[in-house]
C-alpha cells in the first residue's frame, strides 16, 4: 500500500506540476528522494535550491496543508495561492473549514484571476 501512495505521489509530483527538463538536477534529486519515501527531504532540496513555489506547490499536491501555509508565511510569498488552493479543495468535497489556521484568513478576500497568474507565471518560469 505504501508503495503504492509513493508512486502515485512520484508520479504527480514529477509529471504535473513539476514538469521539467530532464537535466533540472534539483527535481531529479527531489524526486529520487521521493521515490525513496523521504518526503521531507524532498521539500528540503526544492527549498535549498530556491524553489519555495515547487516546495509549497509539492505541499498543497499532497494535502499538507499545514506545511503548505506555513511555508507560504515563512517565505513572505504565495500566501494566496495557498489559501486559493485550499478554499478550492474544500469547495471540491463540500467541506467547511475546520483548521485553526486557515480559519485565521477566512475573512480574507482573493482575486481568482490574480492567483491563477501567478501560477502561470511561476510555471512559465520553472520551463525557462
Amino acid at each position: 500500500m505504501t508503495h503504492v501512495i509513493f508512486h502515485r505521489i512520484f508520479y504527480n509530483f514529477n509529471f504535473n506540476f513539476l514538469s521539467q527538463t530532464i537535466s533540472d538536477r534539483t527535481v531529479q534529486e527531489s524526486s529520487l528522494a521521493l521515490l525513496s519515501g523521504k518526503i521531507l527531504e524532498a521539500e528540503s532540496i526544492l527549498l535549498r535550491n530556491g524553489s519555495t513555489f515547487k516546495a509549497i506547490m509539492f505541499n498543497v499536491h499532497i494535502h499538507n496543508w499545514s506545511r503548505a501555509l506555513e511555508l507560504a508565511i515563512k517565505h513572505k510569498k504565495y500566501l494566496n495561492t495557498v489559501i486559493y488552493k485550499r478554499r478550492n479543495y474544500l469547495d471540491f468535497y463540500k467541506k467547511e473549514e475546520t483548521n485553526d489556521k486557515y480559519l485565521k484568513y477566512s475573512n480574507i478576500e482573493i482575486d481568482n484571476e490574480e492567483v491563477l497568474r501567478e501560477i502561470e507565471i511561476e510555471n512559465e518560469k520553472q520551463h525557462s
